[in-house]
């Protein structure tokens, strides 16, 4: 027993614990995290390598916590409010800073492709006059990590005022999300103090991609469908060849 005792020491020590206990403390902080940001793996002493894998898995992680939570009634909602949007030849208006910012014009160009009269503004001064002149019917999805950002609380606010309809994707319990007439909520569990969250950044980047190919699904573009026959016929080929 002893032996076995030593030598299981000698492998917690070789891991970097001095001991078991430390190594249950780290085993009940990652279960209480729920999710191994890079925050909070990422270290000093790590390689490029190490930070590739810390990187990637934290990715896979927040991606599965998505999919888990995914609110299909907000997606739905959104979806074939957009395709009304569409239909009455609405405008569709993106905002973001930052970060968001980027999703914005990712966004943009993906429904521009899909026939909507689309456009994405990044910077506070051309939100707000966007905003103010918006009309009934008009469409503006405003994405934001913290949904706490003036400029963007202002300009929303103005367009809702002005009769368009605000999505907001962003945070639960934050002001954005308590403006919107509909929201899609993206939950993280990044500090955002410490570090800015990659992870929020692929989320906002995938939930656009589900409504863009949802919508397009939902109003039948012959181009999507077309080019998801195509690539099921390249695969089966590829498959039986």
């Amino acid at each position: 027993m002893l032996r076995q005792q030593a030598h299981d020491r000698s492998i917690l020590q070789g891991l970097g614990y001095g001991g078991l206990a430390p190594v249950r403390q780290k085993l009940r902080g990652d279960t209480e995290g729920g999710v191994p940001y890079v925050h909070s793996s990422v270290d000093a002493g790590d390689t490029s390598s190490h930070v590739a894998v810390k990187v990637v898995d934290s990715s896979i992680a927040a991606l599965t916590l998505l999919r888990a939570g995914l609110p299909q009634k907000s997606i739905e909602q959104l979806c074939n409010r957009l395709a009304q949007a569409y239909a009455e030849h609405r405008t569709l208006s993106f905002y973001g800073s930052g970060h968001s910012g980027v999703v914005a014009q990712d966004a943009q160009l993906r429904f521009s492709r899909q026939g909507f009269n689309a456009a994405a503004f990044s910077d506070g001064y051309s939100q707000l006059l966007n905003a103010a002149s918006r009309k009934e019917g008009d469409v503006v999805v405003a994405l934001s990590s913290s949904g706490r950002t003036k400029e963007l609380l202002e300009s929303v606010d103005v367009a809702k005022r002005q009769g368009a309809t605000v999505i907001a994707i962003t945070a639960t319990d934050t002001p954005l999300a308590s403006i919107a007439s509909i929201h899609l909520a993206i939950d993280h569990l990044e500090d955002m103090d410490r570090y800015m969250p990659m992870s929020s950044r692929l989320l906002h980047l995938v939930v656009i991609d589900i409504v863009a190919t949802a919508v397009a699904l939902q109003m039948g573009c012959n181009h999507l469908q077309d080019q998801l026959q195509r690539t099921q016929n390249h695969l089966r080929q590829r498959r039986f060849a």
